[in-house]
């Protein structure tokens, strides 16, 4: 009778030690089952991912945590650098609105029924990263694979090359390169903040959900200015002129800012969840220094060539955030 591979292999065990009976079974096998995907290189799959990002169209659920701040949960549509998010946490963001269709950005507020229309965001990535820059400092390596909104996503670690902490780590869709959830690392390891899409479905999105104008009674800014969610962003495009606070009431993070460098104007948010306070900062040619003063419910002052109106924190608050702005 024929004898077949794996028969024979089977009867030859019989009289070959075990480590030649190993070696014939793993030869079989080879010849038998489908050759693995080599891992591509971070690289590689750095910039596979920034290109996808600039086509990629989708729907899904987003979640941005960071460090003692609230957690931020959006619906998300996604269409290239055209994207709608509608926000459902925290407590204060609940049926708020951000549209891009990728010249101008509506942002809208519901619990003060504000309105601002700006600029989208010069991009040549859609990440916030730039690949020649972590070409030159940072090392990139790929540690493995793993599953995340029910997608598997190559897993690329980036670090400096100095030896530094901190870095950031990307979840790269396996099938379409599409980023799915990014850490940003602290110095000693572990996730500082990180934003990851929980579920997501890959496919044509409307263009009608990137077009929305304000409801009825909406008091309503517009400006040329950009909005930034990251304030790294946003003092990089002020450079050198644009002030923060360096005191924040207990809980209290950035929320969002937008900036006008033609005119030198910048509009600060932050939040704890359940209220914001804002900082209005406008450059002047007068160099005069005014002290602190309260104005129509909202505190002024000017100083280092700038003036500034801080509205919304508590009364007790606000010399501090006054005093810690520079």
């Amino acid at each position: 009778m024929p004898t077949s591979h794996a028969q024979f292999h089977q009867r030859r065990c019989r009289v070959l030690p075990s480590a030649a009976c190993l070696i014939a079974a793993l030869a079989t096998w080879s010849q038998a089952a489908p050759a693995l995907a080599e891992t591509p290189s971070g690289d590689a799959l750095l910039r596979a991912m920034g290109k996808a990002e600039r086509t990629v169209q989708y729907s899904g659920v987003v979640v941005m945590a960071r460090q003692d701040a609230p957690t931020m949960v959006m619906r998300i549509w996604r269409s290239g650098l055209k994207r709608r998010m509608e926000y459902s946490a925290p407590q204060i963001m609940i049926g708020d609105l951000l549209t891009d269709d990728g010249s101008n950005v509506w942002r809208y507020h519901r619990a003060d029924n504000t309105a601002v229309q700006t600029k989208s965001a010069a991009r040549s990535d859609t990440v916030g990263i730039s690949l020649e820059k972590i070409d030159r400092a940072f090392n990139v390596r790929v540690t493995g694979a793993a599953t995340t909104a029910g997608r598997v996503a190559w897993v690329v670690l980036i670090t400096p090359r100095n030896g530094g902490g901190g870095g950031h780590k990307f979840w790269i869709d396996r099938a379409t390169k599409a980023l799915l959830r990014v850490e940003r690392l602290k110095a000693g390891g572990g996730a500082a903040e990180y934003v990851a899409l929980k579920s997501v479905k890959f496919g044509p999105v409307p263009a009608s959900l990137f077009r929305w104008s304000p409801p009825s009674g909406a008091n309503v800014t517009r400006t040329s200015g950009t909005l930034f969610m990251q304030l790294a962003q946003a003092r990089q495009t002020a450079r050198s002129w644009l002030q923060i606070p360096h005191y924040k009431p207990r809980g209290y993070l950035f929320e969002s800012a937008v900036v006008d460098s033609g005119k030198g104007e910048a509009w600060l948010r932050y939040t704890n969840g359940l209220r914001r306070f804002s900082i209005f900062q406008q450059r002047t040619p007068d160099a005069n220094a005014k002290s602190l003063q309260k104005v129509k419910g909202a505190w002024y002052w000017q100083r280092g060539g700038s003036r500034f109106l801080l509205v919304g924190p508590a009364a007790a608050e606000a010399t501090k955030l006054a005093a810690s702005v520079r």
